[in-house]
């Protein structure tokens, strides 16, 4: 039978007692973990005694604390830990009275594991958690981590499976004991024994070694290459022949390489085999008649190799002759134009039709072979490169040559890989700084003209990059394309175009501010008002205003129109555009500056295609210029970004790679193998402490980033306690500093205890829940030198240029709100903390580590070192974005649907890596330009369109038309999925609870994710601060949205973290989902509804709901007891407008607070209406009304209201 409902919650409170005890955030799964850790550590003891004496009783959890601290890791707080084991000790009290026994007590009261846990507990011989699994189970799960073994439900080894002995085969490497763990490396080894022991007995089952199958393993053994670190390569190729003339002629060096060449020209002239038999045999004699017959027998394989070998060298030798032409931006930058490659290409095939027809192809390989020599033509199949292999099999190159392209995900040379116990570390050096720039070389300011130097004050030159750019920046108006590491100054490159937008728009020494808008998009809210307080206060000087649209901050018409440089997310800017209205304000756009570019690969690439896209057709259909200015990090396949952004790649492309970086960056790569989430968490804990050691014993600072406020106080102990356990205090001690005293009494004045306590361990925290002044104080500290490690959050990184020469982020698992899971740091995060590595005024170089699971590893190697091209994500927001483009009317039919396609970066990838978008090459072959396939994808998008009554689509001509519903999903960025549901939903007359129950059904928050450990928080929600009924329960993610939704305009108070982030997400979109059912009503006429919508909308906007008390929008001014006590006293306006201020105080019971109150009913909006009717015919009547404000302004409570 079913547990009853109070052992339900005493299970839901251990869950919730022990992720307080984590103090960070983890997913679900990982906090079963700890909870089943937890449970086991605390289970065969006894309750704790209570203490003896005066004042207040308290536990005795000694023991059980550490108990604790050996299952979970050190760093927990005496509160959690209290909770935690009382918790613990109400659920064995429900495991005893429900008759569970102690031999049983794991599996029947513990805390659920995770999924993985439950598959491992249907398998025979596996227990039902870590802790039941036996001693030679795990020691496979170790010394097999990165062999993908399927073993069998009986208990067979791995290595018993392949066919090797288990105990003999591990005396060869060692064993657990006494020597350590085998490498991956020996477990490779006995794994290559295994297979040839199975192939040797499937040879032998078939019937032994005659034939010809044993003569050619024969002769491929005989003739296999020798590579380095004895791997062979059984292929037929060059080398395979540079062997089989070293064996036709006896010797190596020239005469092999004689011999090779004439079998090489014979291959290459004679087409029959007969005839390249017979040459060979006039040539060497009859004596090489086997090995000739063995050469003819591999004829073909050798040609296509000799022919594609010479092809390449051909091909070097056409692009050597190009390159002399082409612009070259130092040792390290050089730009090919694509149509010349073309050009080229196509000259070339059409010479190679001429000579077919005349017979001179195969000559003409000849002569170059001749010309160039046989080891020139052998040394194309050779590997210049090492090879590095991960844990988990795949292989990066190292130092070879496709570092730029990314298809041989070449690493710098250098390149090292350590594997420890529990982890494996790759290692990249820094590169080597590139030369310097010669004295000439930079630009100086002075040189500048007046106007444009008030914008560098205390700028005396540009720096290198900056200096190569201007002349294309500053005298033309080319789009351009800037690829160059974070730190290297994009943002001055980003200022030289504003100037030169503005040297366009002046007239004899006046700028014409009303001629021209200049707009930056910055991918985050964050750095967009970093980059409004740079360039205010640059442009200051000409007089330019620069200001901020993002979604936190609007401006009125009049405040756009006076507004010559904004800056904006793309999303924001996308709305914008999208809006016919809005055409004045798009139409004065001169210059676009696009940031972070490469956030095409990320989920709001599609965002960007759009915006570029709907410029350049603009610009095509105005035929008024709009320069694009796009500014990225390093890119693997920069050539195909230019081609989206319509570059030209001779004057406007500008690749910088990372020796280019004010300072030189080491990169650290750790992913930790261990799967028992405490484990992970203790090793990546001790990773990091001794990565901090580490710098600080070379006399270096250490930042250590972390992913939620909570972690960064635990962290911090943490370390502290790791230095004083291994003896390292003096490392971290900062009481030797000059300043130390002075900085002492700024610390005791702060009323962060973790700060004050933290502070003498020389360690600093920093996060967005401090104090702005605790912020600042430890901001100061770490630039002086007196806090020696400082553990924060991506806040620093975005908002603080606070550089450190160690820069750590201790794992790479964050929260989501969007997709409503734990997902992986991305790629923008990364290099924004990364680029505060390295102090330019102080350092020769920075170091930079991150520390991830093993199976990431990979992930973040190929992604930090540019070697993964980015990929266009523009097919998922297809439908919505091609309802946008019909709605602003540049999209009428599927012709020019698939015209508007070919300006995305979708089209540009899809022909360059077809397979990834779902087309074979067969397709690519027979439509280059890939029209079938475009028009593909527009009509299925249409189809869904229509599904959503969005779109009017007549699939006989094509045509596509607009309605009502897909403009209000246009205008307030509504996706299609929603709007079906609204269509299946709406009704005439709804009442609150059925819209708030809709709403909450929207796509835009299918991804939210229903927890266990959330569920005491969610009930407690629905009980207290849900005044509708929630449909569906609070078990479905519908009804957790449902109660989010609510609970924000309550102001409910929310502890966990991933909670907070749920609801903020919720309480911003809602209000926009919610005016475009309010447009939806209107528009179907249906009054009462729309009246619903709109109460709850401005619920949704000012976090109250209609019965509360209006002075509560005075939430600033007036506290939240006097607000209740008006409530509970039933003290509405028209009652405080007919008391004075003395009896407001005497009602509320705080005579003073009735001035504040009075004062606060006086500024409430309230307007008086006179009317006066007039008749002027039998059927005109005039109606004449005078509106007064009948209250007192104030800029502070109603400026920021309502910006019309």
């Amino acid at each position: 039978r079913a547990p009853p409902k109070s052992a339900k919650d005493a299970h839901a409170r251990f869950l919730q007692a022990v992720q307080h005890l984590l103090c960070s955030e983890v997913s679900s799964a990982e906090l079963h973990e700890a909870c089943l850790a937890a449970w086991q550590a605390l289970e065969p003891m006894p309750m704790p005694e209570r203490s003896r004496g005066r004042g207040n009783t308290y536990l005795l959890v000694g023991p059980h604390r550490e108990a604790l601290t050996a299952a979970l890791g050190p760093g927990l707080s005496s509160e959690a830990v209290e909770e935690v084991v009382l918790a613990a000790q109400e659920l064995k009290g429900w495991r005893d009275k429900l008759g569970g026994s102690s031999s049983s007590s794991s599996s029947s009261s513990a805390p659920p594991p995770p999924p993985e846990h439950q598959q491992q507990q249907s398998r025979p011989g596996v227990g039902a958690f870590k802790g039941q699994i036996t001693a030679g189970e795990r020691q496979e799960q170790e010394f097999g981590w990165d062999l993908e073994f399927v073993a069998p439900d009986e208990g067979v080894s791995a290595l018993q499976m392949l066919g090797v002995g288990g105990t003999a085969a591990l005396e060869g490497v060692g064993t657990g004991v006494g020597r350590g763990e085998p490498s991956p490396e020996e477990l490779r080894a006995l794994a290559a024994q295994g297979v040839q022991k199975v192939g040797q007995q499937q040879q032998q089952q078939a019937g032994g070694g005659g034939g010809t199958f044993s003569l050619f393993a024969e002769e491929e053994e005989d003739l296999g290459e020798e590579y380095e670190e004895g791997k062979r390569l059984r292929e037929i190729n060059l080398h395979w022949l540079q062997r089989w003339a070293e064996r036709v002629s006896g010797q190596k060096g020239d005469a092999a390489a004689a011999v090779a060449e004439s079998a090489a020209t014979v291959l290459l002239l004679e087409d029959s085999a007969d005839a390249a038999a017979t040459q060979l045999l006039d040539l060497m004699g009859d004596g090489a008649a086997e090995d000739i017959m063995m050469l003819m027998e591999n004829r073909k394989l050798l040609r296509e190799a000799l022919q594609t070998a010479l092809s390449k060298l051909r091909a070097e030798e056409e692009a050597a002759t190009q390159e002399a032409s082409m612009p070259a931006y130092g040792s390290q930058v050089t730009i090919t134009s694509d149509s010349a490659k073309l050009i080229s290409k196509l000259q070339r095939k059409e010479a190679r039709k001429e000579k077919a027809k005349k017979g001179q192809v195969a000559s003409d390989d000849v002569e170059l072979l001749s010309s160039l020599g046989w080891e020139a033509v052998l040394d194309t199949e050779r590997d210049h490169s090492s090879t590095l292999v991960l844990g988990d099999g795949l292989e990066f190159k190292v130092g070879g040559d496709g570092a730029i392209s990314g298809a041989k995900k070449a690493l710098p040379t250098g390149t090292t890989r350590k594997t420890y116990k529990g982890y494996e570390e790759v290692h990249v050096p820094a590169p080597p700084r590139a030369p310097p720039p010669a004295p000439d070389e930079l630009v100086k300011i002075s040189e500048l003209e007046d106007w444009v130097q008030l914008c560098f004050q205390g700028y005396k030159t540009l720096n290198r990059i900056q200096s190569r750019i201007f002349q294309t920046a500053f005298t033309s108006n080319e789009n351009m394309l800037v690829c160059a590491p974070t730190g290297a100054g994009k943002t001055n490159i980003a200022m030289i175009s504003v100037l030169r937008e503005v040297g366009q728009n002046m007239r004899y020494g006046v700028i014409q501010k009303a001629d021209f808008k200049i707009v930056y998009v910055a991918p985050m809210k964050a750095l967009a008002a970093e980059v409004v307080a740079n360039f205010s206060n640059r442009l200051k000087p000409l007089g330019l205003l620069v200001r901020e649209l993002t979604g936190d901050m609007q401006l009125t018409k009049k405040e756009l129109a006076e507004t010559q440089m904004i800056v904006t997310t793309p999303e924001k800017w996308d709305v914008i555009t999208r809006k016919g209205g809005d055409v004045s304000i798009a139409s004065l756009v001169k210059l676009l500056i696009i940031d972070e570019v490469h956030l095409l690969n990320d989920d709001r690439g599609p965002v960007i295609e759009t915006l570029v896209a709907r410029t350049q057709r603009q610009v095509e259909a105005s035929q008024n210029m709009i320069r694009v200015v796009g500014l990225s990090a390093t890119l693997p396949n920069y050539m195909d970004v230019a081609t989206f952004l319509n570059v030209n790649p001779t004057t406007g492309l500008f690749y910088f790679d990372s020796s280019f970086r004010p300072v030189p960056l080491a990169l650290d790569f750790v992913g930790v193998t261990v799967n028992n989430f405490a484990a992970r968490n203790n090793l990546m804990t001790e990773i990091c402490y001794n990565k901090v050691a580490d710098s600080l014993k070379r006399g270096y600072q250490a930042m250590v980033f972390v992913h939620s406020r909570k972690d960064t106080g635990k962290t911090a102990r943490t370390l502290a306690d790791l230095a004083a356990r291994n003896g390292d205090l003096a490392l971290f001690d900062n009481r030797d500093h000059p300043m130390y005293g002075f900085a002492q009494k700024d610390v005791k004045k702060s009323r962060n205890r973790e700060v004050t306590e933290l502070f003498d361990s020389g360690f600093g925290i920093h996060n967005a829940g401090m104090l702005r002044s605790d912020r600042t104080l430890t901001e100061r500290l770490f630039a002086d030198g007196l806090l020696k490690v400082i553990v924060c959050t991506a806040t620093l990184a975005w908002g603080v240029n606070l550089p450190a020469h160690t820069v750590i982020i201790k794992g790479t698992q964050v929260y989501d709100a969007q997709k409503g899971t734990f997902t992986e740091l991305g790629m923008l995060d990364v290099q924004q903390i990364f680029g505060r590595a390295g102090r330019p005024q102080f350092d020769t170089s920075g170091e930079a580590v991150i520390i991830t699971s093993h199976a990431k590893l990979a992930h973040y190697l190929g992604m930090l070192t540019s070697q993964l091209p980015i990929e266009s994500q523009f097919k998922s927001m297809l439908v919505d974005n091609l309802n946008a483009e019909i709605v602003l009317g540049t999209v009428s039919n599927v012709r020019e649907a698939s015209a508007w396609l070919s300006y995305t970066y979708l089209h540009t990838r899809m022909s360059k890596n077809p397979l990834s978008y779902g087309i074979t090459y067969q397709e690519l072959a027979t439509d280059p330009s890939l029209e079938s396939h475009k028009r593909t994808l527009i009509v299925e998008a249409a189809k869904q369109l229509k599904a959503a009554q969005m779109a009017v689509f007549d699939e006989r001509s094509g045509n596509l038309y607009v309605t009502e519903l897909g403009r209000v999903a246009s205008h307030y960025y509504i996706r299609h999925q929603s709007m079906v549901t609204f269509n299946s939903l709406l009704k005439p007359h709804m009442t609150e609870a059925e819209v708030l129950s809709m709403v909450a059904q929207s796509s835009e928050f299918e991804s939210m994710m229903v927890r266990e450990e959330e569920m005491p928080e969610v009930e407690k929600l629905s009980r207290e601060a849900c005044p509708f009924d929630v449909k569906g329960g609070i078990e479905n993610k519908h009804g957790k949205a449902n109660i989010l939704l609510q609970a924000s305009v309550s102001r409910a108070r929310v502890e966990s973290f991933s909670l907070v982030a749920d609801m903020m997400y919720m309480a911003t979109n809602a209000p926009r989902i919610l005016r475009a059912v309010f447009e939806i009503a209107l528009r179907r006429k249906w009054s009462s509804l729309a009246e619903t919508c709109l109460t709850l909308c401005k619920c949704m906007e000012h976090k109250l709901w209609p019965d509360s008390h209006p002075l509560r929008q005075f939430e600033h001014t007036l506290s939240p007891e006097l607000l209740w006590k008006l409530e509970e006293r039933g003290l509405g306006l028209m009652e405080l407008e007919d008391m004075s201020a003395s009896d407001i105080g005497s009602a509320v019971r705080h005579p003073a607070a009735g001035a504040q109150i009075a004062s606060c009913v006086a500024a409430f909006p309230r307007l008086s209406m006179a009317a006066s009717l007039h008749p002027i015919t039998r059927t005109v009547l005039r109606v004449q009304l005078t509106i007064t404000a009948n209250f007192e302004w104030r800029e502070r409570a109603h400026g920021q209201v309502l910006r019309w």
